[in-house]
């Protein structure tokens, strides 16, 4: 694109657009900060409207002032497109002594350009009634949402989890900025479903009717100057496809044929940024040589490494851009984090990963000997974000501590694994096996399937698992393979199990997770104390609901709290998106079920089942009167946890039906292995940790 065309849309329309996608995200923000104050989900309600109330009328209000002067900005580049292609051509004609017809008497082409500059505004018509945000509106999937819904819908529920004490103000601003700064305001083609951000989507729109209108001129100069041939320019980094016909003469149905010219990826189509031109033989000369262009073709597709990755040139063309593009988005959040009030060290954070993102850009450009494009990046014209040199120094020396500490701790837990097989392959030959399982031989499974789950306990990297199936799987009273879900009994002490309906799953990891749940219920383990369920019990009188089991010991609810904070630091809607996309992480995503209140992503066991422990207690005050719910609100006080009120208490006591689903998951990940274990270690590692040193002390 010429540097002419560049100025106008980076300084008028996209400036525009880019400047409404902030004013929406600052007005979002303060939706948010209004209603921070807000203790109750009661009280949210009651003030739901004072926020929330005019938020579709308010949001046109901004569209309105932010881009409603397109039309002028659009006959300010078209013109720049006439005196570029058209006006300039002039001298040609006058070498071929040709009748140059100036643009005011051009009355075809005025014609022709009016029509291309309606078309262009009324696609950024159309841009401006389409506007949302790519963000988790539930069970984890990104997805394209309406400003009325991310207001009335996105909004509220982010507010309400605020109010109801499930996420703090901090935690909630982080994920509203993160999510907000990461989709960027986008614009849908409801007929595709596909979306993109708003900037791309106004400079696409605008550089198609230009390319048009520019391709219209070169067609009409070259049959007034009676040549059918045309000279297409050249650039660095041009895209593969463009590549091998930039730089030569054509004849116009070659620019059809072999260019693309008319068609959406090729020549003048979408974010194209080349152009043709007459080219007259024995009087034109060539702009580029066939010895030129086949030497910076092989130039520009050589790889250059850097960091694990190769890039040649249009490569690194494309990474500079998202590097761009990623830095404006840092720029965002800073800026609403601020607005925001959020924790001043969240602020800091964010101004100092956007400096780390600058010497990444500098640096990457350097190898590349690629021009710094720092006016993509200061369109806001905020000034400075980053941090002082000092602040900035000191950030880099935490993030340097805090890696070598994770790869420390890998390479510990690489060598706690190593140890182990070590210690299974020395025990392999000594080991008791089991002969048969005969509540399992009598379940119904077929014989062969049988012969295969026998045979991998008794194989099982593990000898604990071995151990426990041998000690422990015929206490059972029943085990039937039914057509239905898997469940275990505990009154009746029998479980059923089915196959899952996905390929992804183990064959058995529903069986292996309802003998979790019986080996839970029924086996003792040595060393484990439960300090907290017999205060609980003690407050409640609920001595069935909170029994002494595996999954309710002190030892691996403290390290289920722990990875709930793991969990929260490492859940990023990539990460969310990962795990929605693989069945393997139902264990790991029922875990989130239950951490997070109204967070599931796909899998999980839902709202009901997680609150049932703590809504026997509020059934127990409710009927016999009392004082539970504040009997164990104190019981988790004392205990050191967050439950300054009874929305937290209710979070807190979620956690025992958590632990019970998590012990039955990661056993079942621990017996079958593969993909679902790879999860369980990632997203759960301590109460993975912990399991196994359990498992150590069956009686």
């Amino acid at each position: 694109m010429k540097q002419e065309y560049q100025s106008i849309l980076q300084n008028g329309i996209e400036k525009k657009y880019l400047t409404l996608e902030e004013e929406i995200e600052k007005d979002i923000i303060r939706r948010i900060q209004k209603a921070g104050k807000i203790t109750s989900t009661a009280d949210w309600q009651i003030q739901r409207y004072m926020v929330l109330g005019h938020s579709t009328e308010d949001v046109e209000n901004i569209i309105r002032s932010a881009v409603g002067g397109d039309y002028a900005d659009t006959f300010k580049l078209y013109d720049e497109v006439i005196e570029q292609e058209y006006v300039r051509s002039r001298a040609i004609y006058e070498q071929v002594n040709a009748h140059f017809v100036p643009y005011e008497q051009n009355y075809e082409l005025q014609q022709l350009t009016n029509a291309l500059i309606q078309q262009s505004n009324d696609e950024l018509f159309n841009i401006s009634k389409s506007l949302g945000f790519m963000v988790d509106m539930g069970g984890g999937r990104k997805v394209f949402t309406p400003l009325s819904e991310i207001y009335n819908g996105y909004l509220d529920n982010a507010i309400t989890m605020v109010a109801s004490g499930a996420f703090d103000y901090n935690t909630m601003i982080r994920k509203v900025v993160g999510e907000m700064t990461a989709s960027g305001l986008r614009t849908v083609d409801y007929a595709s479903g596909h979306s993109n951000r708003v900037d791309v989507a106004v400079r696409r729109a605008l550089l198609t009717g230009m390319g048009q209108l520019t391709g219209q001129i070169s067609r009409m100069n070259g049959q007034a100057l009676g040549t059918d041939k045309y000279e297409v320019d050249w650039h660095p980094g041009a895209r593969p496809d463009h590549a091998k016909w930039q730089g030569r003469v054509w004849t116009y149905q070659q620019l059809v044929d072999v260019c693309g010219l008319g068609s959406g990826p090729g020549l003048l189509g979408w974010n194209c940024r080349h152009s043709y031109y007459p080219f007259l033989d024995g009087i034109s000369v060539r702009n580029y040589s066939d010895q030129w262009l086949e030497e910076m073709d092989r130039k520009e597709a050589q790889k250059i490494p850097y960091r694990g990755k190769e890039y040649n040139t249009y490569e690194a063309t494309q990474k500079q851009r998202q590097m761009e593009t990623a830095m404006r988005a840092q720029r965002e959040k800073v800026q609403l984090l601020k607005q925001g009030g959020a924790n001043p060290d969240d602020i800091l954070n964010a101004r100092c990963k956007y400096q780390a993102m600058l010497d990444e850009y500098s640096e990457f450009s350097k190898k590349f000997k690629l021009p710094e494009q720092r006016e993509r990046i200061y369109y806001d014209l905020r000034g400075r974000v980053a941090p002082s040199q000092r602040t900035y120094k000191k950030w880099q020396a935490e993030q340097l501590e805090k890696k070598l500490k994770r790869e420390a701790e890998k390479a510990r837990r690489e060598e706690r694994a190593r140890q182990r097989a070590a210690a299974n392959a020395t025990m392999k030959g000594k080991r008791e096996t089991i002969q048969e399982l005969s509540r399992l031989k009598q379940s119904g499974m077929a014989g062969t399937e049988y012969a295969e789950y026998l045979n991998m306990i008794n194989t099982h990297r593990n000898e604990n698992i071995t151990r426990l199936y041998k000690g422990y799987a015929d206490n059972i009273n029943s085990v039937s393979k039914t057509s239905s879900s898997g469940v275990y009994y505990p009154a009746e002490n029998r479980l059923n199990f089915d196959y899952p309906k996905y390929s992804d799953m183990n064959k058995y990891g529903t069986l292996a997770h309802e003998y979790g749940h019986f080996f839970d219920s029924q086996v003792s383990f040595s060393n484990l104390t439960f300090n907290e369920m017999e205060a609980v019990r003690k407050a409640t009188g609920l001595d069935r609901s909170f029994p002494n089991v595996a999954s309710s010991s002190d030892k691996f609810l403290a390290a289920l709290r722990k990875d709930k904070q793991h969990i929260r630091d490492i859940l990023t809607a990539e990460a969310k998106a990962d795990l929605a996309a693989h069945n393997a992480s139902n264990g790991v995503q029922d875990a989130i079920d239950g951490l997070f209140p109204k967070s599931r992503i796909r899998w999980g066991h839902g709202e009901k089942y997680y609150n049932r422990k703590y809504s026997a207690v509020e059934s127990m005050d409710r009927m016999i009167g009392g004082t539970r719910k504040k009997d164990l609100q104190q019981v988790y006080k004392d205990l050191g946890l967050d439950a300054s009120n009874q929305a937290k208490t209710k979070v807190i006591c979620r956690q025992y039906e958590t632990a019970s689903e998590a012990w039955a998951n990661i056993m079942s990940a621990e017996v079958c292995g593969g993909e679902s274990l790879e999860y369980v270690k990632k997203y759960l590692p301590n109460s993975y940790e912990t399991m196994l040193e359990i498992l150590k002390g069956v009686n």
